[in-house]
């Protein structure tokens, strides 16, 4: 069984289904990289579109990578802030290979400086 993520779920189905199984872990399970800057603002549902307008005004949007759940509200976050005049790409698993690539293409190149993203950027994008 090989995985470039192991989520605890998944740790628990190996252990009882599996004889004798190796974990090997490369670099910190679940820390970031040292020039990735993570903070955690706890906000009403209500005032999540409000924060991050505020955030991204206060701080600026370029390199700015969003997490969200699903491939629908990545959809509209990034039509949300495309209308509010900020370059913005999603990147999910509904979307091509090709789209995909864009996406992470237009983020790096600065061409559209932020990038909503569901859980299929968490596992590396390279950028």
């Amino acid at each position: 069984m090989f995985s470039a993520t192991f989520p605890d779920e998944i740790q628990r189905m190996a252990s009882e289904y599996m004889n004798d199984y190796l974990f090997v872990a490369i670099g910190v399970v679940g820390g970031a990289s040292t020039d990735v800057e993570q903070r955690f603002i706890e906000v009403g549902r209500k005032e999540k579109k409000d924060k991050l307008l505020e955030l991204l005004n206060d701080h600026g949007s370029t390199r700015t990578l969003i997490f969200v759940e699903t491939k629908r509200q990545a959809d509209f976050l990034s039509v949300f802030l495309s209308e509010k005049k900020y370059p913005t790409t999603s990147i999910h698993g509904d979307r091509e290979q090709c789209q995909r690539e864009e996406a992470i293409k237009d983020f790096k190149s600065g061409r559209r400086g932020i990038l909503v993203a569901t859980a299929v950027a968490s596992r590396g994008l390279g950028v």
